[in-house]
């Protein structure tokens, strides 16, 4: 016979919603983004031109790595992750 007031076998058993952790470091730092400047093989900087005809350096968008994240935090509309090189990158969540 089971007992009615046996807590289920989950490792969140028994703890409050604050001691649970929502996101990894990992998980984190695979929602965010870098933005990086494109050099061509000569490592020159690509330029392209903007909505406004000016020429800017083309840029593209990397990922970071796990070992990158120094800290980072989870709000409800967006998750904040900074770097060790001190970079604060932020994914904001689809509101639906």
């Amino acid at each position: 016979m089971e007992s009615k007031d046996k807590k289920p076998d989950t490792p969140a058993a028994g703890k409050t919603e604050k001691e649970i952790p929502a996101m990894t470091a990992a998980q984190a730092a695979k929602l965010v983004k870098r933005t990086v400047p494109v050099f061509d093989k000569d490592k020159k900087p690509v330029m392209v031109k903007d909505d406004n005809d000016r020429l800017v350096q083309k840029t593209e968008q990397k990922a970071i790595k796990e070992d990158e994240v120094m800290n980072f935090a989870e709000y409800e509309d967006r998750v904040v992750v900074v770097t060790i090189a001190g970079e604060k990158l932020t994914h904001f969540k689809d509101s639906k």
